[in-house]
């Protein structure tokens, strides 16, 4: 293969790299470190697809790889996190489900044609991200950084105090392996052009989304993970009446 199809694999096996170290990590008891290479993952994932389209290549092996990479950086490591989070509780076989509804996920989607453009089911950067906020959370002796720095600490020892309790971990867990492979219609950010008019519900999140960062660092991301899919559905409201009309 060419040089410049081999860009994108590149940030592929950057994600790839992110969650190996990760799983590494968290055999180790170093959570924050993996929590954080999680978020890296989702980086390079974005450069991955970015890459891709701006050199407009494609290949059935980039296809692969980017699957298999996610399903471990955003499929496995969630799951070994909300494992890791249950340590000690009978129940924490339970974390299983994220790894597995992160497969059917991706297998979806491998052959799903509606999905080129905006997603069916919770994307898994999107759920991987949320647990390696909660990863980082439940260390509370780490401070959350931002603008609103004092407020994210409270919110974050109070998201502190309920993954503690194992049973609401389980609910997080079950909710977002459902969420998953739910048939709700989540947006994607490939952008026809970039103008207003269309694209309005995607800039207020994204705009949304910098401000909750700007104040409150790494704790605004499960606010972000809650806002996506109620976007959404904003969003897709917002194109039926437009067809219709």
């Amino acid at each position: 293969m060419k040089l410049k199809e081999q860009i994108a694999n590149f940030f592929t096996l950057l994600n790839l790299a992110c969650g190996t170290g990760a799983i590494f990590l968290l055999s180790e008891l170093s959570t924050v470190a993996a929590c954080l290479l999680v978020f890296a993952g989702a980086f390079f994932d974005l450069l991955d697809g970015l890459a891709a389209r701006a050199l407009k290549i494609t290949s059935d092996i980039g296809k692969q790889l980017d699957s298999l990479s996610d399903m471990v950086t955003f499929g496995i490591v969630p799951g070994l996190i909300a494992h890791h989070l249950m340590a000690g509780h009978g129940l924490d076989f339970i974390a299983m489900l994220i790894p597995a509804f992160s497969a059917i996920r991706l297998a979806k989607f491998n052959i799903d044609s509606r999905q080129s453009k905006d997603f069916i089911g919770m994307p898994t950067p999107a759920n991987a991200l949320l647990w390696a906020s909660f990863g980082i959370m439940s260390q509370q002796g780490n401070e959350m950084f931002g603008i609103g720095r004092s407020i994210a600490n409270f919110i974050n020892q109070e998201i502190g105090r309920l993954l503690q309790h194992h049973y609401f971990i389980i609910a997080c867990i079950i909710l977002t392996s459902l969420l998953l492979v739910s048939p709700i219609h989540i947006m994607g950010f490939k952008f026809n052009q970039f103008t207003w008019k269309g694209n309005e519900v995607k800039f207020i999140l994204v705009s949304v989304s910098l401000v909750l960062i700007l104040f409150f660092g790494i704790t605004g991301i499960p606010f972000i993970i809650i806002l996506y899919p109620l976007f959404s559905i904003l969003n897709r409201t917002f194109q039926t009446h437009e067809v219709q009309s």
